[in-house]
């Protein structure tokens, strides 16, 4: 997830270059959290996945692709799930109708690979 970092940085006199004081900076930075599925709401108390949890998981294993049919449920309420929970301003999910495939407009991979799934829209029909 993209974010700014505030950090200390040196201020240096103009004239003789000399540090002078630390002053706060800002940049843009790249933050990775972890979350257990239980927390988000997303799978029981057991641990097992629900619905919108397996979808999330199926997004973060797909590099943030996703085939499933354009009125798909459980990708349409994680979307508006995450919008809220993220405090997103747009969709965190976006639609190609010609190729049956859901985008993530937020930068989503996973350590771990999609086992036994093959990423096309055959599986899906």
């Amino acid at each position: 997830m993209k974010s700014k970092e505030v950090f200390a940085a040196n201020a240096r006199d103009e004239e003789t270059q000399r540090l002078t004081a630390l002053e706060a900076g800002e940049r843009g930075a790249m933050r990775s959290e972890e979350y257990d599925l239980r927390v988000l709401g997303l799978a029981g108390e057991s641990g097992v996945a629900k619905a919108e949890g397996i979808v999330l998981l199926d997004f973060l294993r797909g590099g943030g692709k996703l085939y499933r049919r354009g009125d798909d449920k459980d990708v349409l309420r994680l979307g508006e799930r995450l919008r809220v929970w993220m405090g997103m301003e747009s969709v965190p999910f976006q639609f190609t109708p010609s190729r049956r495939l859901w985008t993530a407009t937020f930068d989503c991979a996973s350590l771990r690979t999609p086992q036994g799934r093959q990423w096309s829209p055959e599986v899906i029909a």
